[in-house]
């Protein structure tokens, strides 16, 4: 072969290669946001052809199990951004629920020292008699 037409298949296996990364690439992107992966909208996102996508038996494969993954139920293909959150809102909750426990213990006492307090005060009351101070 001549060095031109060497570095003419170099170069068009250089750029089938760098599209099928951005094929690979697109797949993770849509299924992230939660998007159906079709062959028209792996390939706008990928900049790619649909034959391209079509002609390869390894990136037609790829779209399939995507396809596959969508068909699961839908509370198993949470995307990936929702998962995070729901781990998070987990945390959150799990904070709350403690503070939650901690103000209502808080709560109890001030109330038990609150009535403590009033029968304290009720007792020292000038003018009450006895029996009026124990009740």
């Amino acid at each position: 072969m001549s060095r031109q037409i060497s570095a003419l298949v170099e170069s068009a296996a250089a750029r089938s290669q760098d599209a099928r990364r951005r094929v690979l690439a697109a797949v993770r992107s849509l299924e992230r946001r939660g998007e159906p992966v079709s062959l028209a909208a792996l390939a706008k996102a990928a900049g790619v052809s649909r034959t391209f996508i079509y002609d390869s038996s390894e990136l037609r494969a790829l779209v399939d199990a995507a396809r596959q993954r969508e068909a699961r139920p839908s509370s198993a293909r949470v995307a990936a951004r929702e998962r995070s959150s729901l781990a998070s809102l987990k945390a959150r909750i799990d904070n709350i629920m403690s503070d939650n426990r901690r103000l209502r213990e808080e709560l109890a006492s001030a109330n038990e020292d609150n009535a403590r307090l009033r029968g304290a005060l009720r007792r020292q009351r000038p003018g009450r008699s006895e029996e009026e101070a124990r009740s």
